[in-house]
């Protein structure tokens, strides 16, 4: 039987050493690694240290929300903005902010918004806080008494609600 025509039908079985033959072992990264001559793309393999990224056409914008049983509002809001950063937040619905009024404010240089609405100073209160990337798509707010907040989006054809409220304490 033909040396050549043997070779290429061999096969290699779990445990043998077919694939890492001398051809397919490399010493350019210290130790011996073994890295098969089949794998072209390099996506997925574990032996380089590099990843090819596959670009995408389209980004979706996603939309990350949290909740957070303030207690107060007074001196926390640089606070809830550097959480807000670290986890990726772009909502942030707050309860029992105890401020008093319905108004909009921009919390200082970071270009966070937040919406909030209250009437008494001691009690209850909620507010909503977006980021710079959504802020500019909030349309209309809704407030209804001091424990129940709706933002209202416009992102391109969709129209979405963001409702905050504050259950009746028993």
């Amino acid at each position: 039987m033909d040396q050549l025509r043997n070779n290429v039908n061999a096969r290699s079985l779990p445990g043998s050493n077919a694939l890492y033959g001398s051809s397919t072992v490399s010493k350019e990264q210290g130790p011996l690694h073994r890295l098969p001559d089949v794998v072209k793309s390099k996506q997925g393999f574990p032996h380089f240290r590099e990843r090819v990224w596959v670009k995408k056409l389209v980004h979706d914008r996603r939309i990350r929300f949290g909740t957070w049983y303030i207690g107060t509002l007074t001196g926390k809001s640089m606070e809830i903005v550097d959480v807000m950063v670290r986890r990726k937040i772009n909502f942030m619905c707050l309860q029992e902010t105890k401020w008093t009024g319905e108004k909009a404010k921009e919390l200082d240089n970071s270009g966070f918004k937040l919406w909030y609405t209250g009437k008494i100073r001691s009690r209850n209160g909620v507010g909503i806080i977006v980021d710079k990337e959504w802020k500019k798509d909030v349309v209309d707010v809704r407030r209804v008494g001091d424990r129940i907040i709706v933002l209202k989006l416009v992102v391109g054809q969709d129209t979405t609600y963001v409702s905050d409220f504050k259950v009746y304490e028993i």
